[in-house]
């Protein structure tokens, strides 16, 4: 399909599987002067693998990649403190990745727990239904506003 973008089109959020490259391949065919990706990565043994797959994409591609990120890092327990990894590798691995690339590991974000996760769904909704991108609310954006102070260093 074909797709109409602005002239003035600045950015671009793609989500893509971590073990697909035909997306990423697509998009660097037929998007011109990419500024740069950021990758994130969770860490867990198929994500690792298919971002390393995507980092080498983009390196045969010269397209510059300005760092990554480790998504879903951990939470902390409620009742003990205690930081715990949901997946079967830890969050090192992913900044281990970023240096075995050669790429800055811009940080972490940490895994929501339930009534977090369940807050968080409800100010997307309602941004949604606003049309209005929580990652552009100054309360709920704040994410999106690290991430981006990271990338514009």
């Amino acid at each position: 399909t074909s797709i109409a973008w602005d002239d003035d089109l600045q950015w671009v959020v793609v989500d893509t599987p971590p073990t697909s490259g035909d997306e990423v391949q697509s998009l660097l065919q037929h998007l011109q002067n990419i500024y740069g990706a950021v990758i994130i990565c969770q860490p867990n043994d198929l994500s690792i693998l298919g971002i390393a797959k995507t980092l080498n994409m983009l390196r045969e591609t010269e397209t510059p990649i300005a760092g990554i990120v480790a998504n879903m890092a951990g939470y902390k327990c409620p009742h003990c403190g205690q930081i715990s990894n949901p997946f079967d590798r830890p969050t090192e691995d992913v900044r281990v990745l970023a240096k075995d690339f050669g790429v800055r590991f811009l940080g972490s974000v940490p895994f929501a727990l339930p009534d977090e996760r369940k807050q968080a769904l409800q100010g997307i909704l309602d941004g949604i239904l606003k049309h209005k991108p929580i990652t552009l609310d100054k309360e709920k954006g704040g994410v999106t506003r690290w991430l981006l102070e990271k990338v514009l260093r």
